[in-house]
């Protein structure tokens, strides 16, 4: 039996995910992320297939039965209604920039400006559900002043990681090149948080999260 039909798919993608992240194949670790994603998704479709089932055959044994009405949130193949990647990205954006930097203006993409003119990077990830306590960020291969790096968590909190411009300075030219983004992978370890800089220790990050005061 060939090895990757032997394993379930959570292990194998598991497994291919920590070896694109050694070789910092992002573009790698992004096909499997929407693979991944894909197989949830039909998961959750058998599982409201069956729930269905149950209520068919409940309706048949039955008198009168009224069926069970459906969500307005449930399209036709069964799956809940999501917001793709790039649309989460953006609202998630939207949403920090008004509640958290109102004084940010956006000039374009994911670029913004302080009042004094200076360049504000923000990206974003979400915490993958078949890696956990890792998000991999991407920003076009312009350096700004400073960088925000939105970190979204499974459970749906969003950490907000102000990297300052000597930080930014520091670790740009060592960062992976894909695409033509700059990927930043930020870790999570205990109570820890850290941005992986290729050919370095990891970069301490706990200290920049939530510094909205410092871009200006």
């Amino acid at each position: 039996m060939d090895t990757d039909q032997s394993e379930t798919l959570e292990v194998l993608v598991s497994r291919k995910l920590d070896e694109a992240r050694k070789r910092n194949d992002f573009d790698e670790l992004i096909r499997l992320a929407r693979v991944a994603k894909a197989y949830q998704a039909l998961e959750e479709e058998q599982r409201m297939l069956a729930e269905r089932r149950t209520i068919l055959a409940a309706q048949l044994r039955a008198e009168k039965v009224q069926p069970e009405p459906v969500s307005s949130a449930v399209i036709s193949s069964g799956r809940k209604q999501e917001l793709s990647p790039r649309s989460r990205g953006e609202k998630v954006r939207a949403d920090w920039v008004r509640q958290k930097a109102p004084s940010l203006v956006r000039r374009e993409g994911k670029k913004y400006e302080t009042m004094s003119g200076r360049v504000v990077g923000v990206a974003y990830a979400r915490e993958l559900d078949v890696k956990p306590d890792a998000w991999f960020l991407g920003y076009e291969d312009e350096m700004p002043d400073y960088l925000v790096l939105l970190c979204e968590e499974a459970v749906g909190q969003l950490l907000d990681f102000v990297l300052p411009p000597d930080i930014v300075g520091c670790v740009w030219k060592q960062l992976s090149r894909s695409g033509g983004q700059v990927k930043f992978n930020v870790i999570r370890s205990g109570c820890n948080f850290y941005l992986r800089v290729p050919g370095s220790q990891h970069l301490p990050i706990n200290q920049h999260l939530g510094k909205v005061e410092t871009l200006r």
